[in-house]
């Protein structure tokens, strides 16, 4: 018998469990035969992902844009003996401030549903002697005998202040701008409790911030000790001095709406004598409702290849650009290796009533989250803007956002106005830092305080 032998022969059939399979029976795959088509898709998708932009943010909020549509503002002069030379000096620049307020209110420069003015104080007795006034009873504050006990319809007061908080009658769901006209020395402990105060109506009322708005102004009259017995009332006068430098300040406290408190402010900065050297603002609020930014540009004398863009690449397949509505909010800059010890300027948005020095740098901290990529060289105001010096140091992507501490701020503004220990001195006001560091403590032991200001730096080197 004869055996075959096997062919080697291939052959277009498949045997699965003794049954013959040709090609054509056999199961389509699970894939289709031109996979290109898919990958190609895929690649796409990945791409268009990869190309989407992470968002840098600078401030976690916003201010509001508008003041409330139901908002009350209340009105309050100090009418305390220590007010009186504000109003003797004449056409002192006190005065022109009670005319422009008045003004400005009754024209609406920050809408408004009511308006309310009122004269504070309490009697020899102690008894709350506040008074409602009319608008020509207002007007009155520009003169003498608002203050000085010569007239009957104004009574002698004194003032713990802490009242401008509590006068006028305000629904429970109604916002309220309260803005008070003081000399700031009342009597006794009254500012460590008008500071609690105010704290407190922060932090209840979330958007709300407070402003110290401080003014140069002529005087004529006596100067008071704010603690009996520190020293002998004495006579102060600006007559024949430069008011710039010797004039006697005064002050505008606010509390309210961010956005309202913010119009009030730009109102008077706006005015010819608001100046660096006669006009001073501080503000306090909570989260970043106060906070200034930059500029979103850059300028330096020495760095030849940098410049600013809109977006940093991070890999092949990755960027970073400003989250939506921030783009104002940071500079972005692309650097070669040659500009390392080029030194680059950023300056803030313009800050109102903003005094003239150097700030420590020190007072620069790296904000959470934040990559401490810059040399930090000087920090200046020139009494418009806040002025930061740096370096690019470190290579490879970095976005930094550096806060200005506001109590390093704080003491820039007041402390050539502020009078410490029992001297006399009629062009500064006793305690006034003690006040300010005291409100600035006690607002942040409220919650997160706001940054002065905050600069947001992001580079690729």
């Amino acid at each position: 018998m004869q055996i075959k032998k096997p062919s080697t022969r291939i052959t277009s059939s498949l045997f699965v469990a003794g049954e013959a399979l040709t090609l054509k029976q056999f199961p389509k795959p699970l894939w289709p035969r031109k996979p290109t088509r898919w990958a190609g898709l895929l690649l796409l998708a990945f791409g268009l992902s990869a190309c989407r932009p992470t968002p840098l943010t600078c401030l976690e909020e916003s201010a509001a844009t508008a003041v409330p549509e139901n908002l009350s503002i209340i009105v309050s002069v100090d009418g305390s003996g220590s007010m009186a030379g504000y109003a003797n000096a004449r056409n002192s620049r006190y005065q022109a401030s009670i005319t422009a307020l008045s003004v400005s209110l009754q024209n609406q420069v920050v809408p408004h549903d009511s308006l309310e003015y009122w004269r504070i104080g309490v009697d020899e007795a102690g008894q709350n002697a506040s008074q409602r006034l009319s608008d020509s009873q207002f007007l009155a504050a520009q003169q003498s005998r608002f203050y000085d006990c010569s007239s009957d319809q104004f009574p002698c007061v004194t003032s713990p202040l802490i009242q401008f908080l509590e006068v006028g009658a305000v629904a429970e769901d109604q916002a309220v701008l309260r803005v008070l006209v003081t000399d700031l020395e009342p009597d006794g402990l009254a500012l460590g409790r008008l500071s609690g105060q105010i704290s407190r109506q922060l932090s209840e009322n979330p958007g709300y911030e407070a402003a110290l708005v401080g003014i140069r102004s002529e005087f004529e009259g006596r100067v008071f000790p704010n603690v009996p017995g520190s020293f002998e009332p004495f006579p102060y006068s600006t007559a024949n001095q430069p008011v710039d430098e010797a004039g006697r300040p005064f002050f505008m406290l606010l509390v309210g709406p961010s956005q309202a408190v913010r119009q009030l402010i730009d109102g008077f900065s706006s005015l010819e004598t608001a100046t660096a050297d006669t006009f001073r603002v501080s503000k306090f609020g909570l989260g970043t409702t106060t906070t200034t930014t930059l500029t979103p540009t850059f300028s330096s004398a020495d760095a030849t290849c940098t410049s600013q863009v809109y977006a940093l690449n991070r890999g092949w397949a990755s960027r970073i650009s400003p989250a939506d509505g921030q783009a104002d909010q940071w500079v972005l800059l692309r650097s070669c290796g040659r500009d390392a010890g080029a030194t680059l300027t950023f300056e803030s948005q313009l800050i109102p009533g903003l005094a003239v020095g150097e700030l420590p740098v020190s007072g620069l901290t790296a904000a959470e989250g934040s990559s401490a990529a810059l040399n930090i060289t000087e920090v200046i105001s020139d009494g418009e803007r806040i002025r930061l010096q740096a370096r690019l140091t470190a290579t490879g992507v970095h976005a930094q956002r550096l806060n200005l501490r506001p109590e390093v701020l704080d003491l820039l503004q007041w402390q050539d106005w502020n009078l410490q220990g029992m001297g006399q001195s009629g062009n500064q006001i006793q305690n006034l830092l003690l006040f300010v560091g005291g409100l600035r403590q006690a607002v942040m032991a409220t919650g997160e305080a706001a940054p002065a200001a905050r600069f947001c730096i992001a580079y690729q080197r």
